[in-house]
Parts: C-alpha cells; structure tokens; sequence
C-alpha cells in the first residue's frame, strides 16, 4: 500500500465493506476512523476520499465522511473485474475497459494480489489509453474537488479518472 500512496491517491473504503446507510451514525464513524488510522499508519498519509461499498450512502452517511475530512468519490464507469460470481479472464475486463472508458471516467477495479485478472488487463489497456491520448489520474477529485453547481449534476464514481 505504500507503493500506492507514493503515486496515487490511497483512499477509505470503510473497514468492514458494510453497507453503511443501515448503520448506526457511531457505527458508520468507526468504519471510518478506523480504516483512516490503519490507512494513515501504513502510509503516513491521512485519506482524504471515500468510496462507499456498493455505492451505498445517502446524504446522512456523506455528511459523517465531510465531518471527518472525507470528499464522497463514486464511479461511472465498471470495469467489470467484479461483476460476476466468479472473476472474469483479463480479456473480459481489458474489452470491457476499450469499450466503456472516456476522458473524465472514473472507473471501478478491484485489486487482489491472488486473482490479478484486472492488473493484467491493465498492462493491456494502459498502452491503449495512451494511443487514445488519454492519460490516468488519481486523486483528481481532492485536486480539482466539485463546486455545488457541479454536484447534483455528478453520477457513479472509484479509483482512478482517465482525461486528456
């Protein structure tokens, strides 16, 4: 995980993946603070994004992550890595990946060092995107965060965001 923080934005995901909005407040902050200190230990980075699990959360829920310095950052576009009972092949994900990805998604990949289906659909895929002239960001969101107007206008969003 340090690899991570060193070139991207490492973010809260909450603790135990619950769906948060049929949680307690107190529950939902010790979801989050919880992971924030593992995060923070192992990085020496505090978090400043969330993903809520299954894009689960409403404005009660996006309220306790803004109190503890959070910025809510869904996903629009899935990568489909995880979609299925069983993982799909790297084939499945890197067409899935040329085929849904614009500039300004925000796509949702799973990582798992025992089934690195999407990492190597990504060594596919990344030498694509360039040839596109897009390039991958992370933590575009608390560089560059949404202004009001923008909010209500926002749908889906994870990981990384492609733009030119």
């Amino acid at each position: 995980m340090r690899l991570e923080a060193s070139i991207g934005e490492v973010g809260n995901h909450t603790w135990s993946h619950r769906s948060l909005t049929d949680l307690a407040n107190e529950r939902v902050v010790g979801q989050f603070v919880r992971t924030q200190n593992a995060l923070e230990r192992v990085t020496g980075k505090r978090p400043h994004l969330y993903r809520p699990p299954f894009e689960a959360h409403n404005f009660r829920v996006d309220g306790i992550a803004a109190g503890l310095g959070l910025l809510t950052e869904l996903w629009n576009v899935d990568s489909g890595d995880a979609s299925v009972a069983s993982t799909p092949s790297a084939e499945v994900v890197f067409r899935n990946l040329v085929r849904r990805v614009r500039p300004g998604a925000i796509v949702l990949l799973h990582e798992d060092e025992t089934v690195p289906t999407t990492v190597r659909a990504l060594r596919r895929f990344l030498p694509e995107l360039r040839r596109r002239g897009l390039d991958a960001v992370s933590g575009l969101v608390t560089r560059d965060p949404p202004d009001a107007q923008e909010l209500p206008n926002g749908s889906g969003g994870c990981n990384s965001t492609w733009r030119r």
